[in-house]
């Protein structure tokens, strides 16, 4: 099973943007978007690709569950900048 991963754009480049995901910057494709997007906005990326805008009345809790179902089991953690664990989840 694959899962799409939710991050926020911080950049925007043509059809390319800096997405970031719990402090981690990745460039991600926005062909497959077919409405518009802003900086702040949060995304749902799946290999390379953002497949959709998360409505902000969604992002808490889409963040909340996707922490709750992968990051929190055993061996996988979230860094934050500077390296250390962080289990925080803002938006």
């Amino acid at each position: 099973m694959c899962l799409g991963a939710p991050g926020q754009i911080v950049e925007i480049h043509g059809d390319v943007a800096v997405v970031e995901f719990w402090g981690a910057r990745k460039r991600v494709s926005l062909e497959r978007l077919k409405e518009p997007i802003v900086c702040g906005d949060y995304i749902i990326e799946h290999h390379g690709h953002a497949d959709r805008r998360i409505p902000p009345a969604d992002v808490l809790e889409t963040l909340a569950l996707y922490y709750a179902s992968v990051c929190s089991l055993p061996g996988w953690r979230v860094l934050s900048r500077n390296g250390e664990t962080s289990t925080s989840l803002r938006a």
